[in-house]
């Protein structure tokens, strides 16, 4: 059930909202990807079984910069080190401006068989406004040609909770997205980080809000959208049609093990967390040195609890309370007042020895899960 994350931390031109580790400048691309490489190379004894990855993602930044030697270099190194199953899912993030019908069909025959591609909106004025480097008749491109190159599995990105919309505006965007007929959504509220270009302009008080009933309205009008296109929602902002789930982020929210190579990348495996520092050049000169650059975080019990209540209780499939009990965490009896509270405000449903958001608890998920924590 392994996992690998390549993180390729390179944009064209930074979105406004991003606050992931990436650098507008390629001058060391050259240089960070050859020390990526060697990243592999001394990770070869990281998983502890000999099970070949069941998935490959290629995430950032934007990997659809990388060019395609440099794609395939990463898989058939990994292929060595690891191998890769015959039917794994191997991903690879492309915004809409990187995407032509060549490019996919090169995409396609280096093994990459899952496109997420970053559309965000239709709405042109919204992605101006969130400086994105691609245009809404690109975005609809880019996914006419990923169908016409025969991708069966990719996902678009979408983004709600956008104060430029009105009403209208943002339900001719959510149809425009359903008429793409993409077998898997992601779907994210606009979060607003203080290192942003938004974070330092809602601080100076010139960035627009969004009233906190119209912010609802956008989550609640765009699930339901998607309930009704014949999506389920498996994970608070994942919807899927059947059998397109996402296997590379499903292995995350189940405890699998997963590699993580590059500045930033985290890694996992039983009990043990792994975070590469973001710092590119550092990384380079750790990994160039055949030091490993990541920071060494062992969990404890009540770290492993709390992790799988934030996980689980994000999923469809909700917390099973059995296996919280093997944890040491008797959840009915330990957090019985709070547990029942939200029983009664109908934020959480009890299923036997299941508990699950509701649709209204999924508007508090953060909250109810943390009041959860031991």
């Amino acid at each position: 059930m392994a996992g690998l994350y390549i993180h390729i931390p390179f944009c064209k031109q930074a979105c406004h909202y991003c606050d992931f580790h990436f650098t507008v400048s390629l001058r060391h691309k050259a240089s960070l990807i050859q020390a990526m490489f060697q990243e592999i190379k001394l990770q070869k004894d990281f998983f502890e079984d000999t099970e070949p990855l069941q998935s490959v993602y290629f995430g950032g930044g934007t990997p659809s910069l990388l060019q395609d030697s440099e794609i395939a270099q990463f898989l058939d190194l990994a292929s060595q080190i690891f191998g890769i199953k015959s039917e794994a899912e191997i991903t690879l993030e492309a915004n809409p401006d990187d995407i032509s019908l060549n490019r996919l069909k090169a995409w396609r025959g280096l093994g990459i068989n899952r496109l997420s591609i970053g559309l965000q909106s239709f709405n042109d004025r919204v992605l101006q406004w969130t400086n994105r480097a691609h245009s809404a008749d690109q975005s609809q491109n880019s996914v006419l040609w990923t169908q016409e190159a025969g991708f069966s599995n990719f996902s678009v990105d979408m983004i709600y909770g956008i104060p430029l919309l009105t009403r209208a505006d943002f339900e001719t965007d959510i149809a425009q997205f359903l008429t793409l007929k993409s077998p898997h959504i992601s779907a994210y509220n606009l979060t607003i980080e203080s290192g942003t270009y938004f974070g330092k302009q809602k601080k100076r008080g010139l960035l627009p809000v969004l009233s906190d009933s119209d912010d609802v309205w956008q989550m609640q009008y765009a699930l339901q959208a998607l309930q009704d296109g014949g999506y389920e929602q498996y994970e608070i902002s994942n919807f899927a049609k059947k059998g397109f789930k996402a296997v590379h982020n499903s292995s995350y929210w189940h405890g699998a093990p997963y590699l993580g190579i590059g500045p930033s990348a985290h890694s996992y495996k039983p009990f043990v967390r792994y975070m590469n520092p973001a710092n590119n050049r550092k990384y380079i000169e750790s990994i160039t040195q055949n030091q490993l650059f990541g920071i060494e975080e062992k969990l404890t019990a009540e770290d492993r609890i709390n992790e799988y209540l934030l996980t689980r209780l994000r999923l469809a499939s909700g917390v099973n309370l059995l296996e919280l009990n093997a944890m040491g965490y008797d959840l009915k009896n330990q957090s019985a007042e709070t547990l029942a509270a939200y029983l009664t405000e109908e934020l959480l449903v009890l299923e036997g020895d299941v508990i699950k958001l509701t649709e209204a608890g999924k508007l508090q998920a953060d909250r109810i899960v943390q009041d959860f924590f031991v």
